[in-house]
């Protein structure tokens, strides 16, 4: 693996795989990481190894990589054969296409404020949300039919979320902490977490 980074430690270039090896040579700066560029060399990316770059703001993966890409300048990486949206930042711009959001996408982003979900994005994967504490607005659209494991768990200032009545499945505590659900569906809503449902 290899990470080169500026004197600041707010830039990021990886090169390789991405695993936990990268996460130890920076240390405590990983937390003033804002800028991450994925190299056209990088074949294998573990989402939850990203989950602790938490002030991220720009995103760009080199357009020569066949594995990944941040197609529309998304601020974002998307795996390339599945249309899965990976990785994402405060400034992601989740683009028309994708298939769904991957487990800790978004994980901690604490910069990140809103989101809009376009239609062709069936599932949100677990954690993918969790630990948004600034997340105030979440616009989802009918197309969504899964939502996992504390998806948005932790998500303190989302105050009221529509859920579409055409989920399938939200699995349990996707919207702990969250307070107030709009959701006219007939899916058992116990355990979801949230404050209010309704």
């Amino acid at each position: 693996v290899k990470a080169m980074r500026a004197t600041n430690a707010e830039v990021m270039v990886i090169n390789g795989t991405i695993n936990k090896d990268w996460i130890r040579q920076y240390g405590e700066d990983i937390h003033n990481v804002r800028e991450l560029y994925i190299s056209k060399d990088v074949r294998k990316i573990e989402p939850d190894m990203l989950a602790v770059l938490d002030n991220l703001t720009t995103i760009v993966v080199d357009e020569d990589n066949p594995y990944y890409d941040s197609r529309d300048n998304c601020n974002a990486v998307i795996d390339s054969q599945t249309n899965e949206l990976i990785i994402g930042c405060q400034r992601t711009v989740i683009p028309a296409g994708i298939m769904g959001i991957g487990v800790y996408a978004f994980y901690g982003r604490s910069g990140l404020k809103s989101i809009t979900i376009p239609y062709s994005i069936s599932y949100i994967s677990e954690c993918a949300f969790e630990d948004c504490y600034n997340l105030v607005d979440v616009k989802m659209t009918s197309g969504i039919r899964h939502i996992g494991a504390r998806a948005f768990a932790g998500c303190v200032s989302l105050m009221d979320v529509w859920v579409p009545e055409e989920i399938t499945e939200v699995q349990e505590g996707a919207f702990e902490s969250v307070n107030h659900i709009t959701y006219d569906g007939t899916l058992e809503y116990d355990e979801w977490g949230a404050w209010i449902v309704g």
